[in-house]
């Protein structure tokens, strides 16, 4: 489970195209932490984990880094784990799990799996 604890253990870490690379970012004037996680070798998708500055979890995010950058909010993580759910994933972070997902399905798939759990989109 993400923790803010977690999130802010990660804040001097810089981008990786690793898949499984963590780093946090703080935003001051939205007072907020931003965990975000590479899901593939591209560094094209990549999970983001908002928390408020007082621990509170906001969101997620799924992105799609590229030349036009598009973000998919979204909720409902333990449904999504039981849609994908394999033997051991309860000891996984929702990064890892998504991680394992996208190796075999790919990143597009992902997205299809957490659209009916959308809560906003951007795209720049």
């Amino acid at each position: 489970m993400y923790t803010l604890k977690y999130v802010k253990q990660f804040e001097n870490e810089h981008w990786s195209r690793a898949a499984g690379h963590r780093w946090a970012v703080h935003d001051i004037s939205m007072k907020q932490w931003r965990l975000k996680v590479t899901l593939e070798g591209t560094a094209y998708w990549q999970l983001s984990v908002f928390f408020r500055e007082d621990g509170t979890f906001l969101k997620f995010s799924l992105d799609y880094e590229a030349e036009d950058d598009s973000h998919y909010e979204f909720t409902g993580e333990e449904r999504i784990r039981d849609l994908i759910y394999k033997p051991g994933d309860e000891r996984l972070l929702f990064d890892e799990i998504l991680t394992q997902y996208i190796a075999v399905h790919g990143g597009w798939s992902a997205l299809e799996l957490i659209r009916p759990f959308m809560t906003a989109q951007f795209h720049y």
